[in-house]
């Protein structure tokens, strides 16, 4: 009885492309003879590039080739600011974008103050415009890092134009502890699509501007809010009212000040009164006029 490559079975395949890993693959190439062709007949729907790199120099012609023979079939994505340039001029159909900070492939002092660099002066982004801009059209889930002020303003604008079928969008999404610069909440008016999700940075403010655009895009689409860095304020703060957005189920907030971080979660009630709304807009009151007599 001829053995059966696990190859050959469709959901064993499948169940492999869901979760690629670059370097894992290119790394198959040491034990498999034809490494490059595995996956060909298949999908690869998602790939991850953000860990580290196995090697010293710049990403190789044979992995650039590999990433390009695949790149049209990539539904979600997650890649370092440094590797984006790989798929410049590669149109995508993905829907799942996760962009976030990476160190440059080369090691020692030097590159290190380049990359620095190169996210405080407002380059962290320049290969990022150009890729939203020509090849997201379907793109429905975005994931960013903090970006400094001088990136900001056209990262909004870009996104706002150039991704009419997003509807989650996770802004100062950072993984490697880093704090955020909070730049994207004075440019989010340029945000123009109904979104179902959003995570943003505060940046210690009381105010929630980023709900009038969120009502004008659409308030019936908006499901869940997550906010960072509230700074000292009441959780009503960021509770908008019921009727702003009827689809609203939960509010995530991480309050930060010099005793930590706490982290609090509000779910939308079965039943709502009167009194819910009126509480709020009058706790709401309180904390505006404060902050106005500190003016």
């Amino acid at each position: 009885m001829s053995s059966t490559s696990p190859f050959s079975i469709p959901h064993i395949v499948d169940s492999i492309c869901d979760h690629l890993n670059l370097d894992d693959i290119y790394n198959c190439r040491k034990v498999c003879k034809d490494w490059s062709d595995v996956f060909a007949p298949y999908e690869w729907r998602s790939l991850h590039m953000a860990t580290e790199y196995d090697h010293w120099g710049p990403t190789s012609p044979e992995k650039r080739n590999l990433i390009l023979k695949h790149a049209h079939r990539i539904k979600s994505l997650t890649i370092r600011q440094n590797d984006i340039w790989l798929l410049q001029g590669s149109c995508l159909n993905f829907k799942r974008l996760a962009y976030v900070h990476g160190k440059m492939e080369f090691r020692g002092f030097l590159f290190d103050v380049m990359d620095r660099l190169i996210h405080n002066f407002g380059l962290a982004n320049i290969g990022l415009i150009p890729f939203l801009k020509n090849c997201c059209p379907l793109l429905e889930d975005l994931s960013l890092p903090s970006f400094p002020e001088e990136d900001c303003e056209t990262l909004m604008k870009t996104i706002g134009a150039h991704c009419p079928k997003l509807q989650y969008l996770r802004l100062n999404d950072d993984d490697f502890g880093a704090s955020p610069f909070g730049s994207e909440i004075d440019h989010f008016v340029y945000i123009t699509q109904p979104l179902k999700f959003l995570k943003i940075d505060l940046d210690y403010r009381h105010d929630t501007t980023v709900l009038e655009p969120l009502r004008r895009n659409g308030s019936d689409a908006l499901e869940a809010l997550e906010f960072r860095n509230t700074a000292e304020y009441d959780l009503s703060e960021y509770i908008p009212p019921y009727d702003w957005f009827p689809n609203l189920k939960t509010v995530n907030y991480h309050k930060s000040d010099s005793k930590g971080l706490e982290v609090h979660l509000w779910t939308r009630p079965l039943e709502i009164t009167a009194n819910d709304d009126r509480y709020r807009e009058d706790v709401r009151e309180y904390y505006t006029s404060m902050v106005n007599m500190s003016h």
